[in-house]
């Protein structure tokens, strides 16, 4: 064999080699990412588990859960102030997977799972009013806009007309 057919199959084994450190690098890259999101999951997870753990502690909050379901019209003030920062926090883990279906960590079966979940806490008495009065100022745009679009049909409605 000549030098020329020696250095064709020298470079043609280096590009091999090139070719199959790129795609190892790539499968590693794609394993870490695939990790990445299990973990955001998981976390997202036991957010809501714990914030649901230290909620179902809270006896005045359960106090004033079971008089809501049981009539709504004997609700206090301070028993529906109870409840909306009960949904605030639901606000936020809603926030985490509407972000996560986003970027195609959850299926979008599983966030219109969560769009219902957004609909029941519209329909909490004054809730639509504090979030369009202020707390919508402490979410992102975009989940902003699509929780005003699902509670486009829900009506404000709060018993305590100066309330806020």
């Amino acid at each position: 064999m000549k030098l020329p057919t020696y250095q064709w199959i020298g470079q043609m084994l280096a590009a091999t080699g090139v070719i199959m450190s790129l795609a190892l690098v790539a499968w590693e890259l794609k394993q870490s990412r695939d990790l990445g999101m299990a973990d955001l999951y998981q976390q997202t997870a036991a957010m809501t588990m714990e914030y649901q753990s230290s909620t179902d502690q809270n006896e005045p909050l359960l106090a004033a859960r079971l008089q809501y379901w049981e009539d709504q019209s004997k609700v206090t003030e301070k028993q529906l102030l109870r409840i909306l920062h009960f949904a605030d926090g639901w606000m936020l883990s809603k926030e985490s997977i509407f972000y996560q279906n986003r970027i195609g960590v959850t299926p979008h079966n599983e966030w219109a799972s969560h769009e219902y979940t957004l609909g029941s806490i519209g329909e909490f008495p004054c809730y639509i009013r504090r979030w369009n009065k202020h707390k919508s100022r402490e979410f992102h745009a975009d989940f902003v806009e699509e929780v005003n679009r699902i509670w486009a049909n829900i009506p404000d409605e709060c018993p305590f007309d100066d309330w806020d």
